[in-house]
């Protein structure tokens, strides 16, 4: 199952806020505000609309899934496999996807 999110307002900072949206970005790895773990955060290309795409695993040992947010100057997102079947880098190609079919110019 796929969950996916998204909000349209102004965003100064499209890497901060999509690192931020998985619990901001720690080397040692960090957790979101409910403490749900967050591990092996990375950026990836984000695609013909530019902005922001970060990933991380999400969730605790036997319960990890994958997890990408994306933010440009107006729009913020996240998309999460809960299944636990995606890595990280195959969600952040089906969230370039999802990207390209629902964000559509002014």
């Amino acid at each position: 199952m796929a969950v996916a999110m998204a909000s349209k307002g102004s965003v100064p900072d499209a890497s901060r806020a999509a690192t931020e949206m998985l619990g901001g970005y720690s080397p040692d790895g960090g957790s979101l505000g409910d403490g749900t773990p967050v591990d092996d955060m990375r950026t990836y290309p984000p695609g013909p609309l530019n902005g922001a795409l970060a990933c991380a695993t999400l969730g605790g040992p036997g319960e990890e899934y994958a997890a990408c947010a994306w933010a440009d100057g107006n729009t913020t997102g996240a998309l999460f496999d809960r299944t636990g079947e995606l890595t990280p880098e195959q969600l952040a190609d089906r969230t370039r996807e999802l990207r390209a079919v629902t964000e559509q110019p002014a």
